[in-house]
């Protein structure tokens, strides 16, 4: 963990977020694999219309709140974030998935890795100390 700490910004933010959109891809595929194995055992089992629910529209809700939040957690544990880390990888995880189903996807889709980046970047903001030199003393 030090030696990750340790490691300059150019190293550790596209480490962190090497590893977020892999950790964010297994979750979204195990999520996915999941409910269609729960829908299957609700509906007849081998249905398409499950597997298509699951891995076309739900996935992509799992791998965007997943992103967000791993790569924000994942460069808290470099540095003190601001706002900006979870604003980064929500533009980041939406363009991605804008551009794999633009022509099915509604909005949706963008709604649960929005509550997550509006809820990361609150919280993040919490955390970061201001420095003192813009500060007017009486």
């Amino acid at each position: 963990m030090s030696v990750y700490r340790d490691a300059p910004d150019y190293v550790a933010a596209p480490l962190a977020l090497l590893v977020s959109g892999l950790v964010s891809l297994t979750i979204a595929v195990l999520g996915a694999a999941a409910l269609a194995f729960l829908l299957g055992k609700l509906h007849q089992p081998g249905d398409l219309g499950d597997a298509i629910v699951a891995f076309f529209f739900v996935a992509p809700r799992i791998a965007i709140v997943g992103l967000v939040s791993c790569f924000a957690v994942f460069m808290s544990w470099h540095r003190p974030i601001s706002w900006q880390v979870p604003t980064f990888a929500f533009a980041l995880g939406i363009t991605l998935v804008w551009i794999w189903g633009h022509d099915w996807l509604g909005v949706a889709a963008f709604i649960p890795g929005t509550v997550a980046w509006l809820g990361l970047c609150w919280f993040s903001s919490r955390k970061v100390n201001t420095r003192n030199e813009h500060v007017i003393q009486a």
